[in-house]
């Protein structure tokens, strides 16, 4: 027989001691019976004990159980629109323990790399964007808030990435996350030829792409271990995956070995990295083209389109504490390509 919760000290207030709510007795052994409440208060403790929270998402903000996610900063997640149109509503209290934490996001003036910095800001963290684009950087300083700091660096010249990263971690005071983000934009559209390749092209993104990552983790890595460890999560690309476009394939492959390397090296220092592969991702850039939202949706089995907020939300997790134990994986975020198994 089945029995309420609160017969087991598991419920407290109406539903507690309901009139309505017929007694029973409780076998325990052959021909003897206890009253619930006896049992109550020799199983309750050890069930509270293996069902407590960690100490760290403890403390229910009674205030906030209307349905508002509270964030690790104490407020409350307001409701987010995502770019590709999906209204966001969360009613879980989650503590990802990146409350008051320093974040480095290359690439973070515009598409994955900015939602991503959004979303660590929402979680409490301390951002700071490096980028190239100047006036890029401080349309996203506005939308992020006076306290996020903006360095500007080409990632394919060491000396500024490093000039850069050494600012960034100066005025956060520290540096615990590092979000490579900054790449070429993947058009989808190089050749897949001999031929028709150009070396100066191929070369140029992976410079940009896989080199200036490890340029960027390099310069990082000083601040990381004085910080007693961290995450990296590099953003690839599902080409890595695919054939039809080789420098989009090397580069975003390139990326994958960097990382696992990285992982196999740092990890024992306390540094957890990532990949992630986003599928193709409806951004600021291409949120009004209803025809790229519609290819995009064709190559995946949710069908439709996949937001960067939503590719940030799992970014965010994976830079987090709570994704450390993720070090020297692959994450895909596409939605599902159908007919592929990865194993």
């Amino acid at each position: 027989m089945l029995y309420p919760l609160s017969y087991w000290g598991l419920v407290t207030g109406a539903h507690a001691e309901d009139p309505r709510r017929p007694s029973h007795h409780v076998r325990t052994g052959p021909g003897r019976t206890k009253q619930p409440d006896r049992v109550a208060a020799q199983v309750a403790p050890a069930l509270r004990h293996r069902r407590a929270a960690p100490p760290h998402i403890r403390g229910v903000n009674p205030t906030t159980r209307s349905g508002a996610l509270v964030l690790a900063s104490g407020r409350a997640r307001p409701r987010r629109t995502t770019t590709n149109g999906c209204t966001e509503t969360e009613d879980i209290t989650v503590d990802l323990g990146l409350r008051g934490s320093a974040a480095l996001v290359t690439g973070g003036n515009r598409g994955i790399g900015l939602a991503t910095a959004r979303a660590l800001v929402a979680e409490g963290a301390r951002v700071a964007l490096l980028g190239r684009d100047t006036e890029a950087l401080a349309v996203a300083r506005e939308t992020l808030g006076p306290e996020t700091v903006t360095v500007v660096a080409d990632t394919t010249d060491d000396a500024q990435v490093r000039r850069a990263v050494d600012a960034a971690a100066g005025q956060l005071g520290r540096l615990d996350v590092v979000v490579n983000a900054a790449a070429p934009r993947a058009t989808g559209a190089q050749p897949t030829g001999l031929a028709g390749l150009d070396e100066a092209d191929f070369l140029r993104q992976v410079d940009t792409k896989a080199l200036g990552y490890l340029r960027v983790v390099r310069a990082a890595l000083p601040h990381l271990l004085a910080a007693g460890g961290g995450s990296v999560v590099n953003i690839s690309g599902m080409n890595a995956r695919s054939t039809g476009a080789i420098a989009g394939s090397v580069r975003n492959i390139a990326v994958v070995a960097l990382s696992k390397n990285l992982a196999d090296e740092l990890g024992p220092h306390g540094i957890s990295v990532v990949c992630v592969h986003p599928g193709l991702t409806v951004t600021e850039r291409n949120a009004d083209d209803p025809e790229y939202a519609a290819k995009a949706a064709g190559l995946n089995a949710l069908g439709r389109a996949i937001s960067a907020e939503e590719v940030a939300d799992v970014v965010a997790f994976l830079a987090s504490p709570r994704g450390r134990v993720a070090n020297g994986s692959v994450v895909t975020v596409d939605g599902g390509r159908p007919g592929a198994i990865w194993a």
